[in-house]
């Protein structure tokens, strides 16, 4: 179970993939950023129906730190459980809200 669906915001962008019939797992990416010292977070994530709010937050590199000068792409999952998902493609049918918390 492998599908996924596909949502942006700005420079934030969400994928959600169908894991179990009744659990779907949320991941976060965060734009391409110069170092090691960005991540990003999901705070939450509410279902309500076929509306999948997902709440994060972008972490940015402490002052005075040394990081990797490396491309980096920060990522976070999150999995939740929703009423029973049919089909491969049926986690299509939810609504996506990505809200910078």
């Amino acid at each position: 179970m492998n599908a996924e669906r596909n949502q942006n915001q700005h420079d934030v962008s969400c994928k959600i993939y169908k894991v179990q019939n009744d659990r779907l797992k949320v991941e976060v990416y965060w734009d391409n950023k110069p170092c090691s010292g960005y991540k990003i977070q999901i705070d939450d994530v509410e279902v309500k129906g076929k509306e999948i709010k997902v709440f994060y937050k972008k972490v940015y590199p402490e002052m005075d730190t040394i990081y990797n000068q490396v491309i980096k792409n920060p990522k976070a999952s999150y999995e939740v459980k929703v009423e029973e998902v049919q089909g491969e493609n049926s986690h299509d049918e939810y609504i996506i809200t990505l809200i910078d918390s």
